[in-house]
């Protein structure tokens, strides 16, 4: 924006001035003078032109023209999802991931862009399925994005997907009855640190399976807040919100160990199923790109890791018949 000398303020300040010495008049003269430069600087409410042509005709002082410009932005945002099933025999995770290119809708590209995408947390390259526009270029685990001609400003740059050996939050659920309709119920979750540190939401839900229906808890044991809902056929376990503060009082391994009296007692309690619902600033992948073309724009990137359908069976099941 350029900075000049506006007509407009100068009268104002030129008012200014003069009214500093109207207000150490007496009361009596203080009005009568107010309203005479009032008058003959505004008439009518607007500025004297013989005065606005005085003060253009003056010499302005001089004063460097001023820009400010920002440079334009792409926005790559790395969006994945991880799906586990654990029980006491296996435990399967999978990991799919997106990865969006997004440029400012008020900035026109007309050059090529090339981006650089690299997995720093995979041994080796992803199954990936890229966007039809773009060329692709593979070396090692890292690979070169040439995007010719922009159609679009949002699109998908990237779909993605991998095995996890070691899934982020490994969890353990075992439920045993005790007597007189008691049940017991004990859930582990053993979270990495790279996790640990990047929660943003921690919660389990586990669903009571039908023919079963929670009436009271007796006694729990852990952090976070543990209650029962939709009529005693959820058991909630909530560990949100979490922020950075209190990601460092997250601890490796997190219990609930909870005793529960039962309304209605069915078998296929031994079924049940906890689901483990969290989110996290930290990609499983490691996914990391950084802009080659053109140098003028500036890259700002951001990572999103969510779970989906992440599960945990019942690990304990002997005591039911």
């Amino acid at each position: 924006m350029s900075v000049g000398r506006s007509c407009d303020v100068v009268i104002v300040l030129e008012l200014l001035s003069k009214l500093v010495h109207i207000v150490q008049l007496p009361l009596s003269k203080m009005n009568d003078q107010l309203n005479k430069t009032i008058q003959q600087w505004l008439p009518f409410g607007r500025p004297n032109g013989q005065q606005q042509l005085e003060l253009i005709n003056k010499p302005a002082t001089t004063q460097k023209s001023m820009w400010l410009r920002s440079k334009p932005k792409i926005e790559v945002q790395v969006k994945e999802e991880v799906r586990m099933v654990a029980s006491s025999r296996s435990v399967k995770a999978e990991v799919y991931g997106t990865v969006y290119f997004i440029l400012e809708q008020d900035v026109d590209c007309s050059h090529s862009i090339r981006l650089e995408l690299g997995f720093s947390k995979l041994p080796g390259i992803p199954s990936a399925l890229f966007h039809p526009s773009v060329i692709v270029h593979w070396e090692k685990t890292n690979c070169t994005i040439n995007i010719q001609q922009l159609l679009e400003k949002t699109f998908p740059l990237c779909h993605y997907n991998f095995t996890l050996e070691v899934p982020p939050i490994q969890p353990i659920l075992k439920i045993r009855m005790e007597e007189l309709g008691k049940v017991s119920i004990f859930i582990q979750l053993h979270i990495s640190a790279t996790t640990r540190n990047t929660l943003n939401r921690l919660e389990i839900r586990l669903p009571m399976p039908t023919g079963n229906r929670i009436a009271r808890i007796l006694a729990a044991v852990s952090p976070g807040l543990v209650s029962i809902v939709k009529d005693g056929s959820l058991l909630l376990w909530n560990l949100s919100p979490l922020s950075s503060s209190s990601n460092s009082k997250l601890k490796e391994d997190m219990t609930l160990s909870v005793d529960i009296v039962m309304e209605r007692l069915d078998a296929s309690l031994a079924n049940a199923q906890a689901l483990i619902t969290f989110t996290s600033a930290s990609s499983m992948s490691g996914a990391h790109l950084s802009l080659l073309q053109p140098t003028e724009f500036k890259l700002v990137s951001t990572s999103e890791l969510k779970s989906s359908s992440y599960r945990v069976l019942n690990q304990d099941a002997t005591d039911f018949v």
